[in-house]
């Protein structure tokens, strides 16, 4: 699901930026204000910057349990411009 993914995104409040994904849970939290916690990776590869969730950081700890497409699934990632990430890190590690 996170292959193959375009280098910039077209955000609505800041333009044309880099692109970073964000659990859904995170991009709830962003509009909800509810403190659910931030994870991130740094950009790794070919991959862009990653952010998941408390909830999400449980789940994917457990002994067994690897990244994989259920993961992804689960956690529904969606894109995030960069300055969109940066304030969402900034609001949820409060």
């Amino acid at each position: 699901m996170l292959d193959n993914l375009k280098p910039q995104v077209n955000c609505i409040k800041h333009g044309v930026q880099g692109t970073r994904f964000v659990c859904l849970h995170i991009a709830h939290a962003t509009q909800s204000k509810a403190q659910v916690g931030f994870y991130w990776a740094e950009k790794d590869d070919d991959r862009p910057p990653i952010a998941w969730c408390a909830a999400c950081e449980d789940y994917i700890s457990q002994p067994n349990i690897q990244w994989d497409e259920a993961f992804e699934a689960q956690a529904q990632f969606v894109t995030f411009c960069d300055v969109c990430f940066e304030d969402a890190k900034t609001q949820l590690l409060k």
